[in-house]
């Protein structure tokens, strides 16, 4: 099925259409064009589950993480967004965090593309080779969590992953570590 939605630019101003490409960091029209369409498409589907199924969920934070799950799928598609992406989307500040953690522990088994997303942060580790450890770049201490989480619930003994000492990005894994998040990922 296919939809077609027409905006007026009094519906949409320019200067609505300006903040909306820089808050997204799109680079060009058809990025814009492309973004919004995920938009609408998870807009839609919001409104079709609450005809459909449940309605409405009473309290905001279900509202917000409802809506988070379907930019997930749809907008960010394969990947898991960062905090600073989430804020701005939902401005929400320091609780952008609490609602990225929040939205996929509610939605866990019906998010697919959390492992698939983790696995794609590994892959980006590298070997220190003064260290012997693994290092990733990340700026979303969540993603980090998630990694920890998995390495709490199946290997009671292995390391954690760290920030690394004077840094505020860039986190460390012990060899083994990496390797059993590696394989548990690939399935």
């Amino acid at each position: 099925m296919n939809i077609t939605i027409r905006i007026s630019a009094d519906e949409l101003p320019s200067t609505h259409q300006k903040i909306i490409n820089n808050a997204l960091g799109l680079e060009s029209k058809q990025d814009y064009t492309d973004a919004l369409e995920k938009i609408a498409k998870a807009a839609f589907l919001e409104y079709c589950e609450m005809i459909i199924e449940r309605g409405t969920p009473s309290k905001i934070d279900e509202i917000r993480e409802a809506r988070l799950f379907l930019l997930i799928k749809h907008f960010f598609q394969n990947r898991l967004p960062n905090e600073t992406e989430v804020e701005n989307l939902f401005h929400l500040g320091s609780k952008s965090r609490a609602l990225l953690q929040n939205t996929l522990h509610h939605y866990i088994n019906r998010l697919t593309i959390v492992q698939s997303s983790l696995l794609g942060y590994i892959k980006k580790a590298k070997l220190n080779e003064d260290t012997n450890n693994f290092e990733l770049e990340c700026n979303s201490p969540t993603i980090i969590q998630e990694m920890n989480n998995i390495v709490k619930q199946n290997w009671l003994t292995l390391e954690k992953i760290t920030i690394k000492k004077g840094t505020s990005g860039i986190y460390v894994f012990a060899p083994d570590t990496f390797d059993k998040l590696k394989f548990y990922l690939n399935g």
